[in-house]
């Protein structure tokens, strides 16, 4: 007798698990009877790109509030800068007791 080299009953122990990112339908799928996991690849290559695209937004997002928050912090300093500029610096000498 000879030992296959392949075991075509599907055993629910071959899984394949998602982490990170924004689920938007599962994050694991499994190898069942009713369900093999190759008929389930279609469904787990549009969630990993579901979730890569969730993350560029996010991303983009990000460096743009970023880029909103230095372009403020700059204006406050322009600010600042401009309503001092026409007031006198006093030295120590100046101060008179």
């Amino acid at each position: 007798m000879r030992i296959p080299r392949f075991d075509y009953t599907p055993s629910s122990r071959l899984r394949f698990i998602l982490r990170g990112g924004s689920p938007h339908r599962a994050s694991e799928w499994a190898d069942l009877p009713d369900r093999p996991l190759e008929e389930q690849l279609a469904e787990i290559v549009q969630e990993v790109g579901l979730r890569g695209e969730a993350a560029e937004r996010k991303r983009l997002a990000d460096q743009q509030a970023r880029e909103v928050q230095q372009k403020r912090w700059e204006a406050a300093v322009q600010e600042a800068h401009a309503a001092y500029d026409g007031v006198p610096l006093c030295g120590v000498g100046d101060l008179r007791g």
